[in-house]
């Protein structure tokens, strides 16, 4: 069974529609049963007794009929043909009653009355015997027995068309059920696909999902619950986010005091003691690295508010590239290779340049040389893959190295930083509706960009 039909057979709308199916089965089932053998009953009971005084009044105008002879020609010529007559003990008229099949009747006749008649029923037919007494013409009495077997009349196809007529209502009632099941299912698992719906995208940090109003009085409650926890996430992370960005602000002024003066220290570096010097490199490398931090936080705070500018324009995506690894000082360990070369795209520089540049920053600070940039052309989209040969992304960290804050030596074996250079890369690609991917998980690590419909064909 594939996992598809047992998701659906194990749905609330699956479960719900058959356990309605079920009950108004066996109460609709259980109904038609019983009106079932009640009316076969009496439709039996009915057409027996109506056979019964047919059959009566034969024998009634049998013993007034006053024969010349109680002989068997003068008898058969009074009875119908399926009527068979016993006269003392013997078979005188054969019927539809065999001498094998012959009983005594279960009372005999009051003088000139005829006796009860007996019956047996056996499905759509009836065998009826009757003690009758006659006078001859010429005086002689005697008591006549008559038997007869008979199709009970209307009963086959009246028990026939009572089953049909059954069975059509419960096919009915079982198709309303399930039609009636299946439209309420659908109504009970809308609220609940919205819910999951928001919730997805809550998972994947969009917290502006609201769910509707809902006429049922829980799915109602559940959805306010849920919108009221929205709303104070998303108040939370604004706050967060303003607390983010009045904090980078903040850092920026004694920053720009302390950067001249750890420029200072370093041109001055050659003149101080060992001790002097180890702890002016230790000042001047964490002042640029909270620098670095400060400006990423900017950068963060400027996408949650939604105030990142997108100006794409036409330039040299390998010029780009080769610009930012000769800028950062890269130029001896990172090869830059392309198969044109110029490679034409239409984007937002600034953007591209801080993915790229944090790629290749990533790949410096967790891998190992040779970092190599490809960048290509495929199907109209610019394309760029920054690989490294370091020990590679374990699998496990594969879904969060893209999270702010993720240290990278969790995921790697060395390394430091902020934990939010790949996040921005991925921000400032999603602003091009592209996307960042690890495509190798082993030596060599490759983080690939795509940006659709970005290239262009024609040089510039």
């Amino acid at each position: 069974m594939s996992s598809g039909t047992r998701r659906w057979r194990d749905g609330l709308r699956a479960r719900l529609a058959g356990t309605i199916v079920l009950v108004v089965l066996l109460t609709s089932g259980g109904t038609a049963l019983s009106v079932y053998l009640t009316l076969s009953f009496w439709l039996t009971k009915n057409a027996t007794t109506t056979a019964s005084y047919i059959f009566r009044s034969e024998m009634e105008d049998l013993a007034d009929s006053n024969p010349a002879a109680l002989t068997q020609s003068e008898l058969s010529r009074l009875v119908e043909p399926d009527v068979t007559l016993v006269l003392d003990g013997d078979l005188v008229v054969q019927g539809s009653v065999s001498g094998a099949e012959i009983h005594r009747p279960g009372a005999s006749p009051s003088g000139t009355e005829i006796g009860p008649v007996q019956i047996e029923v056996h499905g759509h037919r009836v065998t009826m015997s009757v003690a009758v007494p006659m006078t001859s013409a010429t005086g002689e009495q005697a008591t006549v027995v008559a038997y007869v077997d008979r199709t009970l009349p209307g009963i086959k196809s009246g028990i026939i068309t009572l089953g049909t007529v059954t069975g059509i209502s419960i096919v009915v009632a079982l198709a309303i059920a399930f039609a009636g099941a299946w439209w309420l299912g659908g109504r009970l698992i809308t609220p609940l696909r919205q819910l999951n719906a928001a919730a997805s995208r809550s998972s994947a940090g969009q917290f502006d999902a609201e769910l509707p109003e809902a006429r049922i009085t829980e799915v109602a409650d559940l959805a306010e619950g849920f919108n009221q926890m929205q709303r104070a996430h998303t108040a939370s992370l604004a706050r967060r986010e303003q607390f983010v960005s009045d904090v980078s602000h903040e850092l920026r002024t004694p920053l720009a005091a302390m950067i001249p003066v750890v420029e200072i220290l370093e041109e001055e570096r050659g003149a101080m003691s060992p001790d002097a010097r180890e702890a002016a490199d230790i000042l001047s490398a964490e002042v640029h690295s909270l620098a670095s931090l400060v400006e990423d936080l900017i950068e963060i705070s400027r996408h949650d508010a939604q105030r990142v500018r997108f100006v794409p324009e036409h330039f040299d995506v390998r010029a780009l590239v080769g610009s930012v690894v000769a800028t950062r000082g890269w130029g001896a360990s990172v090869e830059v290779q392309s198969e044109e070369p110029q490679v034409w795209a239409y984007a937002d520089p600034r953007r591209l340049e801080i993915a790229v540049s944090n790629l290749v920053a990533n790949a410096h600070r967790h891998g190992s040389p040779p970092v190599r940039v490809d960048i290509a052309r495929i199907d109209g989209d610019l394309v760029i893959r920054v690989s490294d040969h370091g020990p590679g992304v374990p699998a496990e960290a594969r879904s969060s190295i893209f999270e702010r804050f993720v240290k990278a030596d969790t995921a790697r074996t060395r390394g430091d930083g902020s934990g939010l250079g790949l996040s921005l890369a991925r921000a400032n690609i999603a602003i091009h509706g592209g996307t960042i991917e690890v495509t190798s998980l082993r030596e060599p690590t490759t983080f690939t960009i795509r940006i659709p419909r970005a290239a262009e064909t024609r040089s510039r």
